[in-house]
């Protein structure tokens, strides 16, 4: 199996679809991996965890892009470490939940020390469950070495008006 162009990991199914399908329709290649909605942090750790152990897992984190989207800091922190371990040297991961920022700039030390450059960039929902990005965030993402559809996805994400 080839190298997907991204990866997208999340606690919703819909979040996902609406990610994946985005990429989709800009000409990526897409794995996804998909933890229960209603699974608490603890729940998706310990689903991280029993997944790293898989082959499965290794060809998801393999991808030039990984994105996550997880519902609280506290999901992110549960299953950062059995992510970073396994992601390629030279990946980028785009975390676009809500974290921290703190917190965020430590996450993103530990990856560049792995190789991986992770990019904070939180999104906004709008009221039917679509993705918003605020401008310094697609900035920053589109400032990083991406496969060309990835790229096309992210430019058309529309723009948040406010800060998050």
């Amino acid at each position: 199996m080839n190298r997907a162009d991204a990866t997208v990991l999340t606690t919703s199914d819909a979040a996902t679809a609406i990610i994946t399908d985005g990429l989709r329709a800009s000409g990526a290649s897409v794995a996804s991996w998909i933890t229960p909605a209603d699974a608490t942090a603890r729940q998706s750790g310990l689903f991280a965890r029993t997944a790293s152990r898989s082959a499965g897992w290794g060809l998801a984190t393999a991808a030039r892009t990984v994105i996550t989207l997880w519902p609280t800091p506290a999901h992110l922190d549960a299953m950062a470490p059995h992510l970073l371990p396994y992601l390629a040297p030279g990946a980028t991961w785009l975390q676009l939940g809500p974290h921290p920022a703190e917190s965020a700039a430590a996450l993103a030390g530990r990856a560049a020390g792995r190789g991986v450059a992770l990019v904070h960039a939180p999104v906004g929902r709008t009221p039917d469950g679509g993705l918003l990005l605020p401008d310094r965030h697609r900035t920053a993402l589109l400032r990083r070495p991406l496969a060309p559809a990835v790229r096309l996805w992210i430019t058309r994400i529309p723009p948040l008006a406010e800060e998050i």
